[in-house]
């Protein structure tokens, strides 16, 4: 069974992952709730920037995360 130290060991090891999925989840979930509306003048208003922006973070959360295992294998 691990202890408690080599958990957190392993958590402080992936904290970019995490931060950079987190991120992603940020921006996923704020492109719903702002969500999207047709003015007047018949123009579609998004905050289209926020799905490239979650595909990046979620990217970078993969390779980092990816790097950082193949980096501790022997």
């Amino acid at each position: 069974m691990p202890s408690e130290f080599s958990m957190r060991a392993s958590l402080q090891k992936y904290r970019l992952p995490i931060l950079f999925f987190t991120i992603s989840l940020i921006c996923y979930g704020s492109f719903h709730i702002i969500g999207s509306e047709v003015d007047k003048d018949g123009y579609l208003k998004e905050p289209f920037a926020l799905i490239p922006l979650g595909y990046v973070f979620f990217f970078a959360s993969v390779v980092t995360s990816v790097f950082l295992k193949g980096k501790t294998k022997p």
